[in-house]
């Protein structure tokens, strides 16, 4: 996939925030600016930035890689910030990178300036470095211009839905109620959410049955917007633990995911985690008893709500999982979720569906587990530490922004996902 299979939406948004971002350094700032759209690269598989921009002050020109994308958040430029790197390292290399967005704050700014992340945006706001050329301004007003993009997909729970497309892509045939439920979205979410994708490219409809398309883009619009519009909402909580009581707690009794560095480690064999990031989805206190953690506004823990159920998951303790579709000898979406039934844990009652779908059978939250997965040969599956899938994984690495996580970050890519994505 390249830029030119995004949709005629979102290449007008990106060309509409690129333009005016130049208008006005060229304004404000005395500069001349000249824009390429660049589609080429050095691997299919990489990045591929919106423009190649030369920017020339006083007789020498400097040229980057640019991004066109809206942020309001730190997490958000730290990817930004490293996709063009690693764009600039597989194909532009002498350039630097460049982020044009439709407005920064000061806040914002002043963190591109700590990244050496270059931006401009449609206000005039800049910051610019290059041997012989440093411009750093900020606090001009927001312009009423600036685009304020708006799409199902890219709301929280819009980005629930995509997380479960991405992990179990056979979802993409599955009814309404079969989607919401394995997303934990309301079931009038999902309509919504799959004609933004439509629209925007990511879905094919027609005579042949529905199917993704454009992935590599969907993951790093996924990734973004996980950042900006979901992650904050997981109610985030800072502990200080003890590392060697915490890695050694029973993560399935507490329905808890390794997530961040730990989640790499064990996916790739590389990194020595130094940072703690765990998704949970059962009660609190259980976990902060066993890793012996107490509140630290800067601790080494950071504890997120899980934003899926569990059994779409399936096999939530092999470290594979969420790589491919998990049942993939199933041959619908139906006969797939013959593998992630509940059932009430012994000598409790069935509840009230907590889904409000009216599914059959559907246990309450407080009284079930999942059933053991077994792969279709009927064997149990091998015992595995538990860890989120790759994509959420990939995605936690990558908005730290930190060298160490960003190599390993890449290695889940190359192992996990650039194989699925479609050509």
């Amino acid at each position: 996939m390249n830029k030119a299979d995004t949709s005629p939406m979102q290449r007008t948004t990106e060309q509409a925030i690129i333009e005016q971002a130049a208008l006005a350094a060229e304004r404000k700032l005395g500069v001349g600016i000249r824009v390429r759209k660049e589609l080429r690269t050095a691997r299919r598989d990489t990045f591929r930035p919106d423009a190649v921009i030369a920017i020339t002050a006083d007789g020498h020109t400097h040229r980057f890689v640019a991004e066109a994308k809206a942020t309001d958040r730190i997490e958000t430029l730290a990817y930004a910030n490293a996709r063009l790197r690693r764009a600039i390292e597989h194909g532009f290399p002498g350039y630097r990178p460049l982020l044009i967005a439709p407005y920064m704050t000061r806040a914002l700014a002043g963190h591109c300036r700590k990244l050496k992340l270059p931006f401009l945006d449609m206000a005039g706001n800049a910051y610019l470095e290059a041997p012989g050329l440093f411009i750093y301004t900020t606090g001009e007003p927001r312009p009423d211009a600036a685009p304020v993009q708006t799409h199902r997909a890219t709301t929280a729970a819009g980005a629930r839905v995509v997380f479960a497309l991405i992990c179990r892509p056979e979802l993409i045939q599955a009814t309404y109620r079969e989607l919401a439920l394995a997303a934990g979205v309301a079931l009038g979410t999902v309509g919504g959410v799959l004609d933004d994708l439509q629209a925007r490219g990511f879905l094919r409809k027609g005579k042949r049955a529905p199917n993704l398309r454009n992935t590599r883009q969907l993951v790093d619009d996924w990734i973004t917007h996980y950042a900006a519009t979901l992650r904050p909402k997981l109610h985030p909580r800072r502990f200080q633990c003890e590392p060697a009581l915490l890695l050694a707690a029973d993560f399935k009794q507490l329905h808890a995911y390794w997530g961040g560095e730990v989640a790499g480690q064990r996916l790739t064999g590389y990194l020595m985690p130094e940072h703690f990031l765990i998704y949970l989805a059962g009660p609190l206190n259980p976990l902060l008893t066993q890793g012996h953690m107490r509140l630290a506004d800067n601790g080494n823990t950071e504890i997120l709500d899980a934003f899926w159920p569990e059994a779409l998951i399936v096999n939530a303790d092999h470290p594979d999982a969420g790589a491919a579709p998990l049942a993939p000898w199933a041959k619908s979406a139906r006969e797939a979720a013959k593998f992630t039934q509940w059932r009430p844990a012994p000598g409790k009652q069935r509840g009230a569906d907590p889904t409000g779908l009216g599914l059959e059978g559907s246990p309450a939250r407080s009284s079930v587990k999942r059933v053991e997965w077994r792969s279709h040969s009927g064997s149990r599956a091998n015992q595995k530490p538990r860890v989120v899938p790759p994509l959420l994984a990939y995605a936690d690495l990558m908005i730290t922004g930190e060298g160490r996580n960003l190599e390993t970050a890449k290695l889940i890519y190359d192992k996990f996902l650039a194989p699925v994505f479609d050509a």
